[in-house]
């Protein structure tokens, strides 16, 4: 509680600060923060090693292959178009080596200053919520918090992510909050490119209409909210499903890599290895000398599916330990400091999400109804960890959405220190 206290202390310090001083103390903070941790953690001039996370490495050679003029390019099968990964960070990458030459350390400048920018999206939809103080919380929470500054020592595509969605989420709540159509146009467009960097936010995009959908008449909302909103997100998708279907006829919507992932992380090797519970394998064999992308991805599909469906008690069982994995501190790592500083300094924030969650209930209707599309955000990354992959980083690729969490139960928390010492205050004195 002291520490709660403290927090709440330095927020309310911050918040006699002129806004554009605060703002700016916040981006050069929040980007020293992320480059110490680029510095301390990485060789700058290197692309981190496979072993420290793969993913990196494959969107990196995949950038490099966009820039060389050889196309979006599989880095499995070499000289084949690729539907595996979204495009979005490769093309980022990309654009980042046309502009810089392929240069790993100006890439990792782009990465903690995508974070910095990152925390004032953060500010900016924390106050969109609920007001000043409780934007420059957030901001300052996203600004600390360290499994967010560790992403931008790794090429993952979770640092864009965190971008869009928290874009994708503050415009949400202006249209709540407003009624204007721009503020709706403006989150389908960053909704959309979200999709394009992480798949599972088109889940996300179809719970928030549909809960426009449902509350167009008690929110006092416009009836074409809901199907304009997925209709312009779709639009913003248009041209990665047409490129797909220009390849060889076949409707790829998002990717042909989801197959690999369910039939990985449900499977009897998983099963039988409780530490693997959350995770996934990779397994070829049931694809081995199949060079089409498409039909391995379908065969993985059918050998998950129907592994699922003959074991679907412990398909329940995996599916509540990726769930649970989901929110806790990243212990996969054989690296022991890195696991006990997940340890350190993510467990307070859990705390704060389930305080946050505890604090909204005591909101009023109105008020609630502006956390929708956070909440139909977060669930969707729930829903894709449970059933695929329940890595920390795709929980904290929400950094935006998690710390408006975080901001609400500390101060929910603060609420309830008061509460108790007004009570021992007064039977004090009726003693």
């Amino acid at each position: 509680m002291r520490a709660i206290g403290c927090l709440w202390g330095l927020a309310r310090w911050f918040a006699g600060w002129p806004r554009r001083s605060f703002l700016l103390t916040l981006l050069v903070v929040s980007f020293l923060l992320r480059a110490g941790a680029v510095l301390a953690l990485r060789d700058p001039f290197q692309v981190h090693r496979p072993e420290t996370n793969p993913d990196g490495v494959l969107y990196h050679r995949m950038a490099v292959h966009l820039l060389r003029g050889h196309g979006y390019e599989s880095v499995i099968t070499e000289g084949q178009p690729t539907r595996y990964w979204m495009p979005g960070f490769p093309l980022l990458l990309a654009g980042t080596y046309y502009v810089a030459g392929e240069r790993p350390v100006v890439v990792y400048f782009s990465l903690c200053l995508l974070g910095a920018v990152t925390c004032l999206v953060t500010y900016f939809l924390g106050r969109e919520l609920r007001g000043e103080a409780f934007g420059r919380t957030s901001g300052v929470l996203c600004a600390i918090y360290f499994p967010h500054i560790y992403l931008a020592s790794l090429f993952l595509s979770e640092n864009l992510y965190a971008l869009l969605v928290g874009a994708a989420a503050f415009f949400a709540v202006r249209y709540l909050k407003q009624r204007r159509g721009r503020d709706l146009a403006a989150s389908a467009l960053t909704t959309g490119l979200g999709i394009l960097t992480r798949p599972f936010l088109l889940l996300g995009a179809i719970l928030f209409a549909g809960w426009l959908l449902l509350r167009a008449k008690g929110a006092g909302l416009a009836r074409w909210a809901a199907p304009a909103y997925l209709l312009a997100v779709l639009a913003v998708l248009s041209p990665w499903v047409v490129r797909n279907y220009l390849l060889d006829g076949r409707l790829v919507i998002l990717t042909t890599g989801k197959g690999a992932t369910f039939y990985g992380a449900n499977n009897d090797r998983v099963l039988r290895d409780v530490r693997a519970w959350g995770t996934w394998l990779e397994i070829w064999d049931p694809v081995i000398g199949i060079e089409d992308e498409w039909l391995r991805d379908r065969v993985w599909w059918e050998h998950g599916l129907r592994w699922a469906r003959e074991n679907w008690q412990w398909f329940l069982v995996l599916t509540l330990a990726r769930t649970v994995r989901f929110w806790l501190p990243e212990f996969g790592s054989p690296n022991r400091a890195f696991v006990l500083s997940q340890l350190v300094t993510y467990t307070p924030f859990l705390v704060l999400f389930i305080a946050g969650l505890s604090g909204l209930r005591r909101q009023a209707q109105r008020e609630r109804d502006r956390w929708a599309p956070i909440h139909a955000f977060v669930l969707a990354s729930v829903v894709a960890g449970a059933i695929f992959w329940a890595a920390a980083r795709f929980r904290d690729g929400n950094a935006p959405l998690l710390m408006v969490y975080a901001a609400m139960g500390a101060e929910h928390m603060m609420h309830c220190v008061r509460k108790q010492t007004n009570t021992m205050a007064r039977s004090a004195q009726a003693i």
